[in-house]
């Protein structure tokens, strides 16, 4: 379970969970933010967004469908991060889940380029 504080939104939770000073409400219960929740929901609009992409694209770009994936759920994660309130190891200002992002995009950066530059090839005229 991963909280940062006491939630002053909406979305805020109260869960069963360990004690602690800042986030406890009482009777065993503390207070949080719904990070799987957060994490699910960008996951379902990432996934209607590769949907449509499939429909439009797929056999004209090949590799343009998995390089916004991989874009899309490095962008996701590396947000989801910074929400996290949990200690974890760092690589720099970065946790291991943000480094872990940052080389997701870089291999979507390749799939994207491949993807255009590949398609602009076979987009031409066929003799």
């Amino acid at each position: 379970m991963l909280w940062r504080g006491v939630p002053e939104i909406l979305a805020g939770v109260v869960r069963a969970g360990r004690r602690e000073a800042d986030f406890d409400v009482g009777h065993g219960f503390v207070a949080g933010h719904p990070h799987a929740a957060r994490g699910v929901c960008g996951t379902f609009l990432l996934f209607i967004i590769l949907l449509l992409l499939y429909r439009k694209a797929w056999n004209r770009r090949p590799g343009l469908v998995i390089g916004v994936y991989l874009a899309g759920y490095g962008c996701l994660r590396f947000l989801l991060e910074f929400l996290r309130g949990d200690p974890r190891a760092a690589v720099g200002p970065f946790s291991i889940g943000q480094t872990i992002s940052i080389g997701l995009w870089i291999l979507a950066a390749g799939f994207i380029a491949h993807a255009f530059v590949k398609g602009a090839a076979s987009d031409g005229p066929k003799e």
